[in-house]
């Protein structure tokens, strides 16, 4: 390996080849995955609604997930996971839920967390396809959610706003009700901004309702 790594050194039309390789190489394991998330994301959904409505929270598909469903009708291939939320306010009932997609056939891989607040987020994986959870805190006039963004090389937090979701409604994506928001249309708004027109700069971090925070992010890696 090390005669290799001189010889990419030295040579420059070597290295300009072997950098294409890796091009080519990252482009087809897009490609390969993207067809993956296209057979299973849909079965993949079905699963997360019936799953989720057994726990008894209330929860609604989310963020990129909601917004395909909503604008495209169809899951973005670019985001390749599917993206809920859900409202649990205490640690034993975060347990519970946890325990209830395990018990399913969900392997939990990520929990994150944040100083002073708390898990924040989890990450299951089901069939190959990535499921985040948020958990959303209700407050006064307003629901919020956190997410962890990389800036200068650092893991940071970001904090989302929404207007209060009073209710959850049934949406009839490809043949499956799903729970989305009752106001999707003011929820997407107030997450993308003019979210009917694709926008490939895009920055959650940076989005109309967000908030950056100071509180220390951690991720536990579970398997």
């Amino acid at each position: 390996m090390k005669g290799i790594s001189d010889s990419l050194k030295s040579n420059k039309l070597l290295k300009a080849g072997y950098i294409r390789m890796l091009q080519a190489k990252e482009k087809s394991e897009q490609f390969i995955s993207s067809i993956i998330f296209t057979i299973k994301s849909k079965n993949v959904v079905n699963v997360v609604q019936k799953t989720f409505e057994k726990s008894g929270y209330s929860f609604f598909f989310d963020m990129g997930t909601l917004l395909g469903m909503i604008r495209d009708g169809k899951l973005l291939k670019r985001d390749m996971d599917i993206d809920t939320g859900i409202y649990i306010d205490s640690k034993e009932g975060k347990k519970k839920f946890r325990d209830l997609l395990t018990n399913t056939g969900f392997k939990h891989k990520f929990i994150f967390s944040v100083d002073g607040i708390g898990d924040v987020l989890d990450t299951f994986y089901f069939k190959g396809i990535r499921i985040d959870v948020c958990y959303y805190e209700k407050e006064r006039d307003r629901d919020c959610c956190y997410l962890f963004y990389g800036e200068d090389g650092t893991e940071k937090v970001v904090r989302l706003y929404n207007s209060k979701i009073e209710k959850v409604v049934k949406f009839d994506f490809l043949g499956i009700m799903v729970n989305v928001p009752e106001n999707k249309e003011k929820y997407l708004e107030e997450r993308y901004g003019n979210w009917k027109v694709p926008d490939k700069k895009y920055k959650y971090w940076e989005g109309p309702s967000t908030e950056k925070i100071d509180n220390k992010p951690h991720t536990a890696k579970l398997y």
